[in-house]
């Protein structure tokens, strides 16, 4: 489903079509390139924390089951409320704000994590509001890559900011199982750059959106001006044009 009403265009060219113009040259197919770097970064590190959530909060556990359990439920619906309320949000402040906004409340929750983690009274809150936070990206950051599309290439792009997205479900967990048995980094220190990067690499295609968008606007208005062609009906004769005659 889309995030908002889809663009004109978004089902009509042939799916060959859209990966040439997606691969083509110019600012579309660079920030649509960039887009979908930012939904891999972003749930990449908003899923880490949330794969290895029984580890992140181990000291307040203490090994009960039910903490787990609570902490899950919580983030869920915290989630489902981010979700609700982010693509309304977006249309009024528009998606790329919500986005930057939604990765900077994150990275603060994961480091504000790092030492409330050690207390269950303190991990419920912080885990609400890293489930809404988290939850916030998803629809803005649709909005987004469909924005930064070449004209035409809308429901390709749709499909592979999908893909971007479960495969960075994927990374989180392999990257997190690198982490706690490699490295000594803490995986919340590993999160917070992620959402960081996430946020630099959204406010960076911020201008190709804007001309993105003002090369469609200008594009629509030529098409709108063009004379309409009729054809003819039947048994009407078409006369040449006079420079024809």
């Amino acid at each position: 489903m889309y995030a908002t009403e889809p663009p004109s265009g978004v089902l009509g060219a042939e799916p060959d079509d859209q990966l040439a113009q997606l691969l083509g040259e110019g600012r579309a197919s660079r920030g649509s390139g960039l887009g979908l770097l930012g939904t891999l970064v972003a749930f990449t590190g908003v899923y880490l924390p949330y794969t290895y959530i029984s580890v992140v909060f181990a000291p307040a556990l203490d090994g009960a089951a039910r903490g787990v359990t609570l902490l899950l439920l919580v983030f869920g619906l915290a989630g489902t409320v981010g979700n609700l309320y982010a693509g309304r949000l977006a249309d009024r402040r528009g998606p790329r704000k919500v986005v930057v906004a939604a990765m900077l409340v994150l990275a603060v929750a994961f480091l504000l994590i790092l030492p409330g983690r050690t207390s269950f009274a303190a991990a419920l809150p912080l885990i609400a509001v890293t489930g809404v936070a988290s939850w916030s990206v998803t629809a803005p950051q649709q909005q987004r890559v469909i924005a930064l599309a070449p004209a035409g290439a809308e429901s390709l792009v749709v499909s592979l900011n999908a893909a971007v997205l479960y495969l960075a479900v994927s990374l989180s967990g392999a990257v997190g199982a690198g982490i706690l048995e490699v490295l000594s980094v803490p995986a919340l220190l590993v999160a917070t750059g992620a959402v960081l990067l996430a946020a630099g690499l959204t406010w960076l295609t911020s201008r190709s959106e804007r001309q993105v968008e003002a090369e469609r606007r200008r594009a629509a208005a030529a098409e709108a001006e063009a004379p309409a062609s009729t054809p003819p009906r039947d048994g009407e004769v078409v006369e040449p044009a006079a420079e024809e005659r």
